[in-house]
């Protein structure tokens, strides 16, 4: 008689969690700001220009073309973190004081401008705040993201590595939180052999997992 145990395993469903600090750490604008991000000024006037320039108001180039100004990507990661935190981080009680905080303070004024520059700006481009989160997300990823693939590592195997997108689950002031997922919402093959099934990888080499 044979019995075999786990003769193969359906793809788990992974999520990989980035502290902020680690997933900004390739951005080369000022890195004293971005250690401390409630000392970015972001002025609303030179930020509507700013996206009439980088967008055009074209929904495709927000949500399709790669952003090349830096400075954007953390304003608006910045404000889809304060608006998860005000949201979806405290229980009902709390988050009205959050909120009634957060629409007062004045030291918060120009976290309140962001918020506003950048809810406006989807609003005006008919993108979803899911949409947005998963463009920023990945921008922000793709500075700092090298490899994210399903491998192989049966002894006869010799299929090249699956390259994988990224499915955005989380952006806050602490940590960016991501899937991997195939195009077209397809499912990974089951994991027959033992050994490595997956790979993800930073820039310069590190390793994340």
């Amino acid at each position: 008689m044979s019995i075999n145990f786990n003769e193969s395993i359906t793809f788990p469903n992974m999520t990989f969690c980035l502290t902020k600090n680690h997933a900004w750490s390739h951005f080369t604008y000022n890195r004293k700001l971005i250690a401390n991000e409630s000392k970015l000024e972001f002025d609303s006037a030179e930020y509507k220009l700013k996206l009439k320039e980088a967008f055009h108001g074209d929904r495709d180039a927000f949500i399709k073309a790669p952003w090349q100004d830096e400075k954007l990507v953390m304003s608006a990661y910045h404000a889809i973190a304060t608006l998860n935190y005000l949201e979806r981080e405290w229980d009902a009680g709390r988050a009205k004081h959050e909120i009634r905080n957060f629409g007062s303070k004045p030291r918060l004024e120009s976290t309140r401008k962001v918020v506003r520059l950048w809810l406006d700006q989807i609003h005006s481009l008919n993108v979803s705040f899911v949409d947005f989160q998963q463009k920023v997300g990945v921008e922000v990823l793709r500075r700092s993201l090298m490899m994210l693939a399903r491998t192989y590592s049966g002894a006869d195997d010799d299929r090249e590595d699956q390259p994988s997108k990224v499915r955005v689950t989380w952006v806050s002031l602490r940590h960016l939180c991501f899937q991997p997922a195939l195009p077209n919402n397809t499912d990974f093959e089951v994991i027959a052999d033992q050994g490595k099934f997956f790979k993800v990888r930073g820039l310069g080499g590190r390793k994340f997992s």
